[in-house]
């Protein structure tokens, strides 16, 4: 008997977010895949800061797909059940929903703290990366003024995210 092919993988993945996506652009005006595709190039580099074998090969994995799709349940129509259909793995899923903020009942900088407290370094890696990019000087100052305060919040962010991250690191050496 074959195995199924796995079709959850990065090219679907792409293909399915970028559709999802479709028509929506950031603040600066620019196509939004854009920052999802920068978003998961930021989390490959950052896979490849961690000690080897801290993180399966699903994990990294994962880790890059979330990256592409870390906005999906946010920003567009696309649920879970539409993952599911593609292929996504629950534990995909609870991540995704660990990273879209859809309790708006609670501050940004808590919900950071949740994920941070989570302790998952995949999350955890992925809203780094989200943060980065997001906090990029060249996207700020696409921004009106009035909006570039912005970074602040970023800055704070980064900091529990990566202290997080580094906690995570020393208990894994």
């Amino acid at each position: 008997m074959k195995e199924k092919e796995n079709v959850f993988n990065l090219h679907t993945v792409s293909k399915f977010v970028e559709e999802a996506h479709q028509g929506q652009v950031d603040r600066g005006g620019h196509p939004y895949f854009g920052h999802l595709t920068r978003v998961s190039a930021k989390v490959a580099y950052l896979l490849s800061k961690l000690p080897d074998g801290m993180l399966s090969a699903e994990d990294k994995e994962q880790a890059i797909l979330l990256g592409l799709s870390h906005d999906l349940l946010e920003d567009t129509s696309k649920t879970k059940d539409d993952l599911r259909a593609l292929g996504a793995s629950e534990l995909f899923i609870k991540r995704l929903e660990a990273l879209s903020r859809l309790d708006k009942t609670s501050t940004y900088m808590d919900w950071i703290r949740g994920i941070a407290a989570a302790g998952d370094v995949v999350t955890i890696l992925v809203k780094l990366a989200d943060n980065e990019d997001n906090n990029d000087p060249a996207r700020i100052a696409q921004l009106p003024e009035d909006q570039r305060s912005i970074t602040q919040r970023y800055d704070r962010a980064y900091k529990i995210l990566k202290a997080a991250l580094d906690e995570k690191v020393a208990e894994f050496m």
